[in-house]
């Protein structure tokens, strides 16, 4: 088997069947005009020897013939140009020929400057169409690469919660046991900062919790135990739980339950993705303001309950809106950076409504501010619920 030559790419093979007598001649004058006359059997042996020409001209009088070494060419892997010509070509040889792979047909009563010009043409879509599956197995590449590197670094940031959480529990307990004062009687000033210290420890382990969350979320190992129950079971002792920050916040919580009727829905997961939404609007909502927390069915769409909570923050603009349920994302970045957080919330709070086959939005609040909408379907199929296909 003969190896390509270095500038094989830039020639164009001629598969011709040629009368023997007149064989070596054609073939001289085929390379005298740029082309390398070769035999369907040696371009299959180059094909496998690497070589990759601009393009294949294949001119037989049997259009089955030209299509069956078309076929051997394109099943070889070559992806350049190739020209069928034939005499006498109709429709249905044209249809054959471009079954088998080839780029364009070519009659030879057509005259020599029209077969040239088409011929030009698919030499030119073809290249387009290399280069383009050239780039697109580069970028599938390039994909893959990133999505194992991300699936390292999860892996890694769920180690590394796990690790952390122990320590910094013991480190809480031991903080509580001081502010008990079992270790001794303890001043003001002291009291102070380990309050201060133990407000952090607790910050830190909801944000790993957090973390692990995410992860259980987005790899399906979470499922639903769904019960009839009235929102009102939920959202009412969550807003109890929240008084006191939104206390410290001087914001006032307010529900209403819009007498939505009890439907099917896991109330743990639920009191755990408004606890996000709560907690947001408690970031951003001024002080003196009212966070409103309410329920209704869907104007329009019955089959859904809303579950709202509307703010007076400085709401959320509309570039921001569409990647603020992303992990990561911050609302109103520019001023978040003091308000702490990973901005996991939403998106835990987002995968909980899919989880239930609903979805998590925002609209703006009538006056000012923003209103985090969550959509619960209030009736569903009998299937087990989880993240693997959305």
């Amino acid at each position: 088997m003969s190896a390509p030559s270095a500038n094989e790419e830039r020639v164009i093979w001629w598969l011709a069947e040629e009368p023997p007598e007149r064989r070596l001649a054609m073939r001289a004058r085929r390379e005298q005009l740029g082309f390398a006359a070769l035999s369907p059997t040696e371009a299959e042996e180059r094909l496998l020897a690497g070589a990759t020409p601009s393009a294949i001209w294949v001119r037989h009088a049997q259009a089955a013939v030209a299509a069956a070494q078309i076929r051997a060419l394109r099943e070889r892997g070559y992806g350049g140009a190739v020209i069928a010509e034939l005499p006498h070509l109709d429709p249905a040889t044209g249809e054959e020929l471009d079954a088998a792979g080839a780029d364009e047909e070519l009659d030879l009563e057509m005259p020599v400057s029209s077969r040239v010009a088409l011929a030009a043409a698919a030499l030119r879509r073809a290249r387009l169409r290399v280069e383009r599956e050239r780039a697109l197995r580069e970028l599938e590449g390039d994909h893959g690469e990133l999505k194992l590197r991300h699936e390292e670094l999860r892996a890694a940031f769920r180690e590394l919660a796990h690790e952390l959480r122990t320590p910094l529990t013991a480190a809480r307990e031991f903080l509580e046991i001081l502010l008990e004062g079992e270790a001794g009687p303890l001043r003001e000033r002291q009291r102070e900062f380990l309050e201060i210290s133990r407000r952090s420890c607790t910050q830190m382990n909801e944000r790993l919790e957090n973390l692990l969350e995410m992860a259980r979320l987005e790899t399906g190992k979470v499922r639903l135990a769904r019960r009839r129950a009235k929102l009102g079971e939920v959202v009412e002792p969550l807003l109890r739980a929240c008084a006191p920050r939104a206390e410290r916040a001087g914001v006032e919580l307010r529900w209403s339950d819009g007498g939505v009727p009890a439907f099917a829905f896991d109330p743990p997961r639920l009191a755990q993705a408004l606890e996000n939404l709560v907690g947001n609007a408690l970031k951003f909502a001024p002080r003196g303001s009212a966070i409103e927390v309410s329920a209704r069915c869907s104007p329009g769409r019955r089959e859904l309950v809303e579950l709202r909570v509307a703010d007076r923050g400085p709401g959320i603009a509309p570039a921001e809106a569409e990647r603020l349920f992303e992990r990561g994302a911050q609302r109103n970045r520019a001023d978040a950076e003091h308000r702490g957080g990973l901005g996991l919330g939403l998106a835990i709070a987002r995968e909980i409504a899919r989880l239930h086959g609903g979805e998590l939005g925002v609209e703006e609040t009538p006056g000012g501010g923003a209103t985090l909408v969550l959509r619960l379907p209030r009736a569903t199929r009998r299937r087990a619920t989880s993240l693997v296909a959305r």
